[in-house]
């Protein structure tokens, strides 16, 4: 598995426009939680990344480290990570096959350099590595107070013929 500084550095070689765009795309982090799988334990850190078209979804784990040191895998809903990066990055564990149908990007990326898009990209330049999962604090619980307030008798409203009462017929 490749930590997200050396995904970042081989996109930074290969292409290094994506870099240039990624600093367009605005990230909005939806969660953040902890998690642990056959790699080990992570943090697994979901965004919202928009540009100027469709906002994706960014989905990246991180393992061990806060920093950018961190193995990484990271996945997007975007055509690039589509159709570029999902298979090169499966080959060295930092993604799964999920988006594709898992052929070999023989003419998108025929060297199957493991590089990422834009988005993913912008979520890491965003500080999504050192963001930590939000523990959820257990209710204190406050002392039932046993004294009541005295309650009010309550009055009736006045019905259609401005009488108060339960029916505004009249018996005979």
């Amino acid at each position: 598995m490749l930590t997200a500084k050396q995904i970042l550095d081989v996109t930074k070689r290969s292409h290094p426009i994506i870099i240039q765009n990624a600093k367009r795309v605005r990230v909005q982090f939806k969660k953040v939680e902890a998690g642990s799988d056959a790699y080990g334990e992570y943090r697994q850190v979901v965004a919202i990344c928009k540009a100027d078209s469709i906002p994706r979804q960014v989905t990246l784990k991180f393992y061990g480290r806060h920093d950018l040191g961190a193995k990484t895998w990271m996945s997007c809903t975007c055509e690039y990570f589509l159709y570029v990066c999902e298979v090169a990055l499966e080959g060295k564990d930092s993604s799964d096959i999920i988006h594709s149908n898992g052929a070999a990007p023989s003419v998108t990326n025929p060297r199957f350099s493991p590089r990422t898009c834009k988005h993913c990209i912008a979520a890491l330049l965003n500080g999504a590595q050192t963001l930590a999962p939000k523990v959820k604090a257990k209710p204190t619980r406050t002392p039932k107070t046993t004294t009541k307030k005295p309650t009010k008798p309550e009055k009736s409203a006045p019905n259609r013929s401005g009488r108060s009462g339960r029916s505004g017929r009249m018996t005979k």
